[in-house]
């Protein structure tokens, strides 16, 4: 991977997990490949861009990993639901920190009259607002970033790139080797009604959501190179498996 300086945006992080595995024999976020688990990979290269980072979907068995889990609102529907459930916990993040800078304005503001006597010297207001740090930056409220965990090749700067791309549509979804990739994409909230609807009617294919929607099929990289599509190979197979290593171990 070229060494390159990734910003952290304001964007959630929303990791997909569960799954049978039933032709790996075993949960694919944990199967080692080097010196990290499958999920460990995925979260490596995701943790540098987003503003937070939250498991969704089955999650038995990585509490190791730290992170903040929760259980998908319709068990048993696919991505399309772990995508609701993503919105949800998505617009409960945004209005905890709300509540919580709030908060913390409040109590500053409290114990700054509390603490300072009158002043009349014409530079107290400036010194006060010299002082005063800003506010940490609110998490996004409309975009989230979502990816499966069985993809371990994937990229920091692939991802950044996701998130700048979107712009005023309704998705940014990779396209590489002729196949869109909507578990490693960017997702605007004004889409979940839309979810919500298809799920209602029993409608959960993926593809068929994304033609659905305004979504932007991004097939190169920041620098205008086109998209490898080893950075999206899915850990579904022991041949996939061993493809991963290739790229990771080389």
């Amino acid at each position: 991977m070229p060494s390159l300086e990734i910003n952290k945006s304001s964007v959630p992080g929303m990791i997909f997990v569960g799954g049978k595995s039933r032709r790996m024999g075993e949960p694919k976020a944990q199967i080692r490949i080097g010196c990290r688990t499958c999920i460990e990979h995925v979260i490596h290269a995701v943790k540098p861009v987003v503003s937070s980072l939250t498991l969704v979907g089955e999650t038995d068995g990585l509490a190791f990993l730290g992170l903040p889990q929760i259980p998908d609102a319709r068990p048993g529907y696919g991505p399309l639901c772990g995508l609701e459930t993503a919105f949800l916990h998505a617009a409960a993040i945004a209005d905890s920190a709300a509540a919580t800078n709030a908060s913390n304005i409040s109590n500053t503001s409290d114990a700054s009259g509390a603490s300072n006597a009158p002043d009349d010297s014409d530079d107290s207001d400036d010194s006060d607002a010299a002082d005063t740090p800003d506010a940490p930056g609110a998490p996004d409220r409309d975009l989230i970033l979502v990816i499966a965990c069985d993809i371990p090749c994937i990229r920091s700067d692939v991802l950044r790139h996701l998130i700048d791309s979107i712009g005023d549509h309704d998705a940014a979804v990779p396209l590489a080797g002729g196949l869109q990739h909507p578990l490693c994409a960017v997702y605007h909230r004004s889409t979940l009604p839309m979810i919500q609807n298809r799920l209602e009617r029993g409608v959960y294919g993926m593809l068929g959501f994304l033609a659905a929607i305004d979504c932007l099929d991004v097939t190169h990289d920041a620098s205008g190179k086109e998209l490898d599509p080893n950075f999206f190979i899915n850990v579904n197979t022991p041949e996939d498996l061993e493809r991963v290593r290739d790229c990771i171990e080389g």
